[in-house]
Parts: structure tokens; sequence; C-alpha cells
């Protein structure tokens, strides 16, 4: 220990310099190398010297307590915060802006929180070391020391209160890199059509890093001229990022099974966009169920720009649970199709393509017998015209020839005509309801296969109750209806509106009758 005289001398010494850097740097010219502690904390006590450690660095020298306690608290305090949003809002802009790897979206899932946890960390340790810094001289000068223990108290409050955020935060990074590993196993499939060079097939879910995947297969195939999407939706950010490919290289989009939640933000930034006649486009809305009705509008029109108001309502009216899948020819009113969907040979149920088709001289010899009334050749020459070999394709002649057949009763015809229907295609409109009749006639003639077309027409025609006790139908002869006693109250029946005829179908019983709709009621589950 130093003797008093000594640090009388020193604290002299400290009078006539007042910094502690130029005191220190006088008293390295005199011999000495370093001050005692002891002898700081005495000289604290009698000199004016200013003790604050001092660095060139702004970093080191906050950490240390370096500067005032107005410079720490607020100026510093203010610059972090700001610092903070800042970059924030920079990862975030920078997430939007491009397409990135797996590995890039990692780090930037972590950057923010990491960066957050440190300028915390070193603002607080920079303000506290600095109040320590102020209380140490203030009682020296016999000063308040109420705003540096505020000062610590504020910085404890701080911390306190952004515990529970920070936890959240982890606990927010945590789900996100457990769900990007989970995701990673399940990476889409991006591959060329083997049978076609100018189109490129995607198949599956839209995960993480899938639109910086889908950029680099683009880019791989210069000629690429269609994509094929079969994804039942994923990531909105993904997507829109394989939106942006999508538009700046003017590529066709087509749907051959199903396109559903983002996945279509992908479809409608094709040129021409087209499905499969049997294909889905499938829509829910965006927002969460705390968000009022205005906002979950925006927030679908922000998605869906060009939508009109009634499809944007039937949207929002969707819950993220289920699932809307609008008619064809509600999309093509839309727009959200550029032309109605033409089935190909694979799409009709009843055409096997995979059987060798007709030579000219047994097809012609078929239209001979067709035209004597021979109902199996006729078929035939129909389902020719549907595949399109030995002769030029000619839907409207299949229908026209499947029409007569269906009306003599043939179940075959009948379940094929139901797809015409379904499809709208060979002269007549796209008409569910018509579509479920001609099924269910071909059911009633013995094609058992027809029941799985029964079972999707019926999804697409609203279900109806009995409304009234003891319902008695007018039985219809030629669809051999025997009813053994009245419908009872609530029983599902389908109503099919054909020709002038309000015709109804009890699955329950398998048979058709003649109803006044007036004794139906919409269906309660």
């Amino acid at each position: 220990m130093n003797e008093p005289s000594e640090i009388e001398a020193l604290a002299k010494l400290a009078d006539g310099i007042g910094r502690r850097d130029e005191f220190e740097s006088t008293l390295r010219s005199l011999g000495r190398t370093a001050v005692p502690a002891e002898v700081l904390a005495q000289l604290l006590e009698k000199g004016p010297v200013d003790a604050r450690p001092h660095s060139p660095s702004l970093i080191v020298k906050h950490w240390r307590g370096g500067y005032g306690l107005g410079v720490s608290y607020w100026l510093i305090g203010i610059c972090v915060g700001l610092l903070s949003s800042l970059f924030a809002w920079f990862i975030t802009e920078l997430y939007w802006m491009e397409p990135w790897s797996v590995t890039i979206q990692l780090l930037m899932l972590l950057a923010p929180v990491i960066s957050l946890c440190g300028l915390t960390v070193w603002q607080a340790v920079g303000v506290w070391r600095s109040a320590g810094w102020s209380i140490a001289i203030n009682r020296r000068t016999r000063r308040t020391n109420f705003w540096a223990y505020a000062a610590r108290v504020m910085t404890l409050l701080g911390l306190i209160s952004q515990t529970p955020a920070l936890i959240e935060s982890a606990s927010e990074l945590e789900e996100m890199l457990r769900d990007g590993f989970l995701e990673m196993a399940q990476r889409p499939s991006i591959f060329p059509d083997p049978d076609d060079p100018t189109t490129l097939i995607f198949e599956g879910d839209i995960t993480v890093g899938t639109g910086y995947t889908f950029r680099q297969q683009v880019e791989r195939y210069p000629g690429l001229k269609r994509l094929v999407l079969r994804s039942d939706g994923g990531r909105i950010v993904e997507a829109e990022h394989m939106a942006k490919v999508v538009a700046r290289r003017g590529l066709d989009t087509h749907v051959i099974e199903e396109c559903s939640s983002a996945c279509t933000l992908v479809f409608l930034d094709g040129q021409a966009r087209t499905i499969r006649p049997y294909a889905r486009l499938g829509f829910h809305r965006v927002s969460n169920n705390t968000d009022t009705v205005d906002e979950q509008v925006a927030a679908t029109r922000a998605v869906y720009p060009r939508l009109s108001d009634d499809f944007v309502a039937s949207i929002v009216a969707t819950s993220p649970a289920e699932m809307l899948y609008p008619s064809n020819d509600w999309l093509l009113r839309e727009q959200l199709i550029t032309e109605w969907p033409i089935p190909t040979a694979d799409d009709f149920t009843f055409i096997d393509a995979d059987l060798a088709p007709l030579a000219p001289a047994v097809f012609d010899a078929l239209q001979t017998q067709a035209r004597n009334g021979d109902s199996d050749s006729a078929y035939q020459v129909a389902y020719a015209y549907a595949l399109g070999q030995p002769v030029a394709r000619d839907l409207a002649m299949s229908r026209a020839l499947l029409e007569v057949l269906a009306g003599d009763g043939v179940g075959a015809a009948q379940s094929a005509l139901a797809e015409f229907y379904e499809f709208g295609v060979g002269g007549v409109s796209a008409d569910a309801q018509w579509a479920l009749f001609w099924a269910i006639r071909s059911l009633q003639n013995g094609v058992t296969s027809a029941q799985m077309l029964t079972d999707y027409y019926q999804g697409r025609v609203p279900a109806l109750q009995v409304a009234v006790p003891d319902l008695s139908l007018e039985v219809v002869p030629e669809f051999g209806a025997r009813w053994d006693e009245p419908l009872a109250l609530g029983t599902d029946v389908y109503l099919l509106e054909a020709g002038d005829r309000n015709l109804v179908w009890v699955p329950s019983a398998g048979q058709l009758g003649l109803v006044d709709p007036d004794h139906l009621a919409p269906n309660t589950p």
C-alpha cells in the first residue's frame, strides 16, 4: 500500500490534470507503469480525477462504462433500439426480395435473434457500469445518485420485461428450425417431362427453400414453355418467389390433379392457365381466425388482387382447415383459367386408352351395323370418335351417338354421357345435375362402375332433405321406381331438374321419382 504522503501527491497531480488517461500517461512518464486499484479508490475520494475508462472503440468504451450516464442510457439506448428495428426490417425485406437456399434462410432466422440478444446485453452492461462510475464520482462530490440508481433499476426492469419476448422468440425460432429441417426431408420433385423437354413438372408441397431450388431448375432449362403443377400448397413466401419466376419466364401453367392453397399463387401467374377436367384448384382464406372480416378481405385481396368481390367473399368464408373448389365455369368467369378444360382420351373413364385402336376396315363395318340399329356397334363407334382413332376426334359425334343409346337404356352409354355433362364438351354445357342423372341411370341399369361416378356427382349437387312427414313420390315407370313406403321426414335426397321434370334421387332407396320441390328443404347436418 502506498504511503498517505504519496497518495496526497498523486491527488495534487490529479487536480492539475483531471482525466484518467492523461493522469496515467503522466505517471508513466514519471516512471510508474500503473496505478494500484486501492490508490485509485482513495484518489476518487480526494481528487477530481475522472476515472472512467477510455478507448478509441465505441463498442469497448461503452462496454466498460466509459460514457456518461446520459450518453449511455439515452443516446446509445435509442440508437440500439433503432438499429435493432432497422436490422430486423432489412432481414425481412431481404427474405422477401429473392428466393434463398435453406442454409441462408436459417441464418436469416438466427441473425435477428442473436443480434437482439447481443445488443441488449451490451447496452445493459454499458449502462450498469456507467451508472457505477457515476455513483463513485457523485459520492466524492457529494451530489445525488438518484439518476444513476434509476438507470440501473430501469435497466433491470427492461431486461425483465424483454425476457418473455426473448423466450417467445427463442421458442418460435426453435419451432421454425425444427419445421425447416423436417421440410428439408420432404422436398418436392422438380423435373422436366421425359416426353416433352419444354415442360417442367412440379410435384409435392412447397417447403422452405423451394423457391430457390425452383429458380435453379428453371434456369437449367432455357427452352421451357410450360409448368405442370401437382401440389397441396405450402409456404406462401416460397410460392410467391416461384410465381415471380413463372411470370418472368412467361411460362404457361397447367394442373393435372390438384393445385391448392399456396400452389394457386404459382398457377395464377402463368400466361396460359389450363387444367384437366377432373383437376381442382383449391382456395382458403390466408388470415387467421382472430382477424376481423375487413382484415381477412384485405389479406385475401393482397394475395389474389384480380378476383371479384363474390369470389373473395367465398374464399374469406373458407377457413384454412377447409378448401373451396370452384367449378370450372366459375374459374373461367373469374379468368383464373384461360380456356375451358378439354378432356383427353385419358380423362374419360369409359375409354381404355391402352387398348389397341380399331382398324379402319373394322370401324367402317361397325358404322354400317350401327346404321342398321345395332347398339353394340353404335357404342363402339362413339368410343372411337371419343378416342380419336382410327378417325379424327369428334366429341360432338360421340356424344350424339351416346345420347341415343342412353335414351334406349344402354347403361354403358349412360355412364359415358354423364362424363360429357361433367366436362361440358361435345355440344353440351357442364351440368352436374345432368351428370348425376345419367350416372344414376347407368347404376340402375347394372353398371357397377357407375357407383364411383354417382358418389362423385353427389358431392357436386347440393343435398336436400324431405321437409314434410311421409312424403310420397310419383313413380316414373321408365326408371323402374317401386316405392314400398313414403319417405320419412329428414330423408337425404338430391333434386335433379331434368328438363321440365323435378326428379329426386333417393340414395337410401336407390331410386328416382318425381317430387314437388316445395316439399324439400336444404340439408342441415
